[in-house]
């Protein structure tokens, strides 16, 4: 075993590919809503996980309408 370390050694990518499951997991912040959906994909619900995906993005257009009138509603899920 060699105690050098190799300075030219770049790897191909910094990140490695991703399931999508872990994708949409990551990008959800509020740990009720993770949780929920980690259930939804362990049980195999994905009518259900449409749902939800659908209702966010509900979610995120009425969150700006609220963000736009007052500061106070930016921020969180």
């Amino acid at each position: 075993m060699s105690r050098t370390i190799d300075q030219e050694f770049r790897p191909k990518t910094y990140f490695m590919p991703m399931r999508l499951q872990l994708y949409l997991l990551s990008q959800v912040k509020g740990s009720p809503q993770r949780k929920i959906l980690e259930g939804l994909f362990e049980e195999g619900r994905h009518a259900e996980l449409n749902d939800m995906i659908n209702e966010f993005d509900y979610v995120q257009e009425s969150s700006k309408a609220l963000e736009s009138f007052h500061p106070m509603y930016m921020g969180g899920q």
